[in-house]
């Protein structure tokens, strides 16, 4: 890379879109002061277009169609679950917010394209104490419903329903299956979900949880279970250990009596004094706190409770600065457009909001992917050749890259070489990488445009401040 540091001043024009609270805690903002609802409503659909893309096209989603077409003991087990019906019910429990998380994105995508892709599945029904107002409004918009009454996972089936349990609590699944002791309930039913409930000797358990290893051990004995994704090679983390499970008692056999007694007696109590799950203003605070965190961590570590979360809103619209001791880098990349060539560029902070770099390249015929994961992989070799980084904020505007670096999904052969690149680049260092919208990404988004016929590629290095490491 030919680099160009006769300049000692940043590239004119190149605006500061980060917020203002830069070293103080992060603010929280309620609905009305951080955006506008339809807006968001529209960028959140953005982004469920995209990881829907994505999902279909995934190794995983593959596996499952395969599955679904072929493997016998499914389809046999499918039927005599439908007997008479011509379809299913999908219920959605233990979703999370979409808002929030790219994880929830992605499993409400997979049951999006199950209904779109089988036709023995009628309608989708979601319910998540953490859905928020602009999460229900998209989910309605692919097409499913938003339950209004938190069930606590108590639907007694009374027709042939399919529940999706992403992320449950292990209480949950036991409110399930307490609510569906019958025969005519269990066997009506098909569990998408890990296969904790199955194996108790899998996970620890407590006094109370013990009482219930005679029913599950009871339970397992009328289940059929399917695992979800067979091939070990191929497999993902948000679908460890999920099965599909039928079940089949017969109609004379007595589950209640495996049940705990205490169980029995509150099962005909109703109660609505245990709504003490989280809401969506609490996870909204909690995502708050955890950038708090990683900020403040000093273990690499750290990195992981981030991964699969979405920036709050005023942080993807307005951008969010690096903390002491931390750099930022904000990166993007433009596609070939028929005219002009692909480009990429990038630029760096430090904690201080002063730029101290930034760089910029052309790229041919690629496309914006490709353009973006480039941009960050020259950003990766930039800060190399600037200054020893071990905290590292990373922001860019092509989510399809956010989500490979967060491993949501899996990323394509043609960035192979980049991502690749990438990962070996970020390992052992603190880093935060978010997705941000193009506003808050202009200064990366200008250098992106400056793209030429010349295949030249610039690096621009400022004077380096003293950078608390």
């Amino acid at each position: 890379m030919e680099q160009n540091i006769s300049e000692r001043h940043a590239p004119s024009g190149v605006p500061n879109h980060d917020v203002e609270e830069a070293h103080g805690e992060i603010k929280s903002y309620t609905l009305r002061e951080d955006r506008d609802f339809e807006d968001e409503v529209r960028r959140l659909e953005n982004d469920i277009r995209i990881v829907l893309e994505e999902v279909s096209k995934s190794v995983i989603y593959h596996n499952i169609t395969y599955q679904l077409q072929s493997d016998r003991g499914i389809q046999s087990n499918i039927l005599r679950v439908l007997g008479s019906e011509n379809h299913i019910l999908m219920v959605v429990y233990a979703l999370g917010s979409l808002e929030e998380s790219y994880r929830a994105q992605k499993q409400l995508g997979l049951a999006v394209l199950l209904k779109r892709d089988f036709n023995w599945i009628e309608e989708i029904e979601v319910f998540d104490p953490l859905i928020s107002p602009v999460d229900r409004k998209v989910i309605e918009k692919l097409g499913c419903s938003v339950l209004c009454v938190n069930e606590h996972c108590r639907r007694r089936v009374t027709r042939p329903t399919l529940f999706f349990m992403p992320f449950p609590e292990i209480q949950l699944k036991r409110n399930l299956f307490e609510a569906n002791v019958l025969p005519s309930q269990l066997n009506q039913m098909v569990l998408l979900s890990n296969n904790e409930i199955f194996e108790p000797d899998r996970i620890p358990f407590s006094f109370e949880e013990s009482e219930y290893r005679e029913y599950r051990m009871a339970l397992r004995n009328f289940t059929s279970s399917f695992e979800l994704n067979p091939f070990p090679e191929d497999s993902e983390t948000d679908f460890d250990y999920f099965h599909w499970s039928f079940f089949h008692v017969s109609d004379d056999f007595d589950m209640k009596k495996f049940l705990p007694a205490s169980v029995v007696e509150k099962m005909n109590v109703k109660d609505d004094n245990d709504d003490d799950s989280l809401n969506y203003e609490d996870l909204r605070k909690s995502t708050e706190e955890t950038l708090d965190l990683i900020f403040s961590n000093d273990e690499a570590a750290s990195n992981d409770i981030f991964k699969g979360c979405r920036l709050p809103p005023k942080f993807r619209s307005a951008g969010l600065s690096p903390r002491a001791g931390w750099v930022k880098l904000n990166f993007s990349g433009r596609g070939f457009d028929g005219h002009r060539p692909a480009g990429f560029g990038g630029i760096f902070h430090d904690q201080f909001n002063d730029c101290i770099g930034s760089y910029h390249g052309s790229l041919g015929d690629a496309d914006e992917t490709v353009a973006s994961a480039e941009a960050l992989r020259e950003g990766m070799r930039c800060l190399q050749r600037i200054t020893p980084v071990r905290r590292l904020l990373i922001l860019g505007d092509e989510l399809r890259i956010i989500l490979w670096i967060h491993q949501v999904l899996h990323f394509p052969s043609k960035v192979e070489e980049q991502m690749v690149e990438i990962f070996e680049f970020l390992q052992n260092k603190i880093c935060l990488v978010g997705h941000v919208h193009q506003e808050a990404n202009a200064a990366a988004v200008e250098l992106a445009e400056k793209r030429t016929a010349s295949p030249e590629r610039k690096l621009w290095i400022a004077d380096l401040p003293t950078i608390t490491l």
